[in-house]
């Protein structure tokens, strides 16, 4: 309670600055360096990159243009929840002789963009994981199991379908290919086991990605609403499907200088269950094995600052850092609850 409280009074000060900054008060700021979003066209706030790395098909390059990028993402998993309530493990071991208590995943992500034209962006994204999971059994005694490996490609498009000050609207249209692994097992007791469905590194079958975009320009700040589903067309060779994802996101960027902003995001997922399963995982041995435990709801605040260079030396480089946590979560049968999540990007535009 007292890291969630000291969270909450962090992200109380950061839109304090926010608000402040709207006022051009305190930092020793100078107008001449302030940007003001009504000022500049809409080809020069694309420059900017305004809208915030990790909100996914919004960012629409020129014809001729390219792009690439490299992100590093980590979220951990700890403390488990049956809906929005925390419960120990001995509720746990009631029904499973294994609790997971705390989940790593590591993600490094290479993409690549190009701007086919003034209004159509084509991008492609691969990606590295690493996860781990502690365990802990009835006896006290706990392992850890491990997977890594290449995750799903992504193929996406995005159109800028309409811009008129002070808005502009984009649609993405998105294609995951299964090219991770959905077999990863690990040492257990001594046995080379099939991992659970959380262990895996893709979704083992082809995924339908669409989602849209809306930004809005106002004199202080630069509003932006995002929305995209993930839909797994068909089960799998392991006779499962994972559930469709629905996400919902606003975010507000407020510039300080013309090389520096701050980003707040609220961030809204729904889970669908697990449909079918893996045969070869024992649903009575750990929670995560049993697809009753799966799917759920989530609403987080992230926090970013981002620097970017529009010329001299760095021109087209870009750099974020974003930090967030849940405000709400709630979750289906008995699953570990985020604790907190963290990135890193670069992108660099030619």
């Amino acid at each position: 309670m007292e890291l969630k409280s000291k969270l909450i009074l962090g992200s109380i000060n950061y839109f304090l600055i926010l608000i402040i900054t709207s006022t051009g008060i305190g930092l020793g700021m100078h107008q001449d360096t302030l940007i003001n979003p009504t000022e500049i066209s809409l080809e020069e706030l694309l420059e900017t990159e305004i809208v915030p790395i990790n909100v996914m098909g919004s960012h629409i390059h020129f014809a001729g243009e390219w792009m690439v990028g490299y992100k590093k993402m980590n979220m951990v998993k700890e403390g488990f929840l049956n809906e929005n309530n925390s419960i120990n493990n001995d509720t746990i071991f009631r029904s499973y002789t294994v609790a997971p208590t705390k989940m790593s995943v590591e993600m490094d992500m290479l993409e690549i963009m190009y701007g086919w034209n003034d209004r159509l962006t084509l991008m492609a994204m691969l990606s590295y994981e690493k996860k781990s999971m502690n365990h802990l059994r009835e006896d006290e005694s706990t392992y850890t199991t491990r997977s890594s490996g290449i995750g799903d490609v992504q193929l996406m498009g995005h159109y800028l379908f309409h811009q008129q000050y002070p808005y502009w609207l984009a649609f993405m249209l998105s294609m995951s290919l299964p090219t991770g692994s959905i077999d990863q097992k690990d040492n257990i007791m001594g046995e080379m086991k099939k991992l659970p469905y959380s262990m895996q590194l893709g979704l083992g079958s082809v995924s339908l990605i669409p989602g849209m975009n809306y930004i809005y320009q106002a004199e202080k700040f630069v509003f932006g609403f995002h929305s995209m589903g993930t839909f797994p067309i068909s089960e799998n060779a392991n006779e499962y499907k994972l559930g469709n994802q629905y996400h919902l996101t606003g975010w507000v960027n407020r510039f300080l200088y013309d090389w520096l902003s701050f980003t707040a995001i609220m961030d809204g997922r729904i889970f669908s269950p697990i449909i079918g399963s893996d045969l070869d995982l024992n649903v009575n041995m750990v929670p995560t094995a049993d697809t009753a435990n799966s799917g759920g709801r989530i609403i987080a605040l992230k926090l970013g600052m981002n620097t970017f260079q529009n010329n001299g030396k760095f021109k087209g480089n870009r750099l974020e850092l974003e930090f967030g946590f849940p405000l709400y979560q709630s979750v289906n049968g008995f699953q570990l609850g985020i604790k907190n999540t963290w990135s890193i990007g670069w992108q660099r535009t030619f």
